[in-house]
Order: structure tokens, then sequence, then C-alpha cells
């Protein structure tokens, strides 16, 4: 019988199920951890403003880590060898998964806060620009996503560790069908993006 997941990804700000705690990022000075709206619009390079149905985009980037990542057994393998020692269908069985967002603190932008952040526990949180990438290519948001369930399976948030410790969750990517978003340099908790997507 094939897996199938029975829990919920609960939207904070957008999923009405059940009322949703956010933690404190312990960096609030710097970002924090809040509610998406169900839309964001934006311009980019002088461009004509755009609207990202953000419901939508994140529920497509879960589907492809729900329909293509959690069935594949190389990425079972891999997250198994995580210091939680759980494959990513024992990880997500273990309850329903929430997803903030990551808010700038004041006097920084969407294009400061990292691209991901996890509270250790069930719940993945990313900025309003993973989601605007998400849009354009639900495999970019789902790498994202991923990579904080991998903290959550145990990964280490440590960037100052040896790097084979220290690259842990990103290195999942490469066995669940993400490896074209693969980033060297994604380490432990100083995962920043590298420019701007808008300002």
């Amino acid at each position: 019988m094939a897996w199938s997941w029975r829990h919920k990804l609960l939207i904070a700000g957008i999923s009405g199920e059940k009322k949703i705690e956010l933690p404190n990022t312990g960096a609030p000075r710097s970002y924090k951890c809040g509610k998406f709206d169900r839309s964001v619009s934006f311009a980019q390079d002088g461009g004509a403003p755009q609207t990202v149905q953000v419901e939508a985009t994140i529920r497509d980037a879960w589907t492809y880590i729900i329909e293509k990542s959690a069935p594949s057994s190389a990425c079972n393998t891999c997250f198994k060898k995580l210091p939680g020692k759980l494959r990513l269908t024992e990880l997500l069985d273990g309850g329903d998964i929430v997803a903030a967002c990551l808010v700038p603190g004041d006097g920084r932008t969407d294009n400061d806060v990292p691209r991901g952040w996890n509270d250790g526990k069930r719940l993945i949180a990313f900025g309003l620009v993973e989601v605007i990438r998400g849009a354009a290519d639900k495999t970019s948001l789902a790498a994202t996503m991923l990579h904080e369930l991998a903290h959550l399976a145990g990964a280490s948030t440590n960037a100052r560790a040896a790097r084979d410790e220290a690259i842990q969750a990103e290195s999942v990517l490469k066995d669940c069908l993400l490896g074209q978003h693969f980033d060297p340099d994604a380490l432990g908790t100083v995962f920043r993006r590298s420019r701007a997507l808008y300002g």
C-alpha cells in the first residue's frame, strides 16, 4: 500500500482550523514569525505590479514534497541518516505541520530575512521572497520547506559546525528530487539569499 499523508499543512494567517501559536525566533530585531496574507503584490526591476496567491503557492510546493519527495526511497533513506533517525514519511506522520511567515524586524526589508527558519518541533517558516520565487517555480519553495523539515528531523542548525554537519539540511535536497536547488553555502542558521529579489 502506498504511503499517504493524513495530517494538515496549517498556514499561519490562512488556515482557520485551529489557533496557531507562533514562537519567538530568538532574533526579533532581525525577523520574527508572523502570519501570511492571502496574496502579496510586488514590482520587480521597475516592472508592472504582480500579485501572488500565497496559499496556492505554498500548497503547490507542499504537494511536490508529499507527492514526489516523500515517496522517494532515496529521500527517506537520507532523512533516516539525520540525527533524529526518522524517514521523511515518519516525520510527516508525526502530526500537522505549521507554515509561518518570516517577517522582517523594524528597519529591515523582506530581503533581509533568512530563506527559512524552524522551531525544532512542527513549525517551518519562510519569507515572502521565497513565496514569490515559489510562484515562478514551486520546486524552489519546496526546497526551502524541505530544508527546514530536515532541521525538524535533527539536521544541525550550527553554521560553525564541521562542514558535513553544517550542510546536513541542505544536502537532503540531492536525494529528495530537489537537487537543482542545492546551495553549498546554505549552512545552519545563516542561510541568506545572495541577492535581493525586490526592494
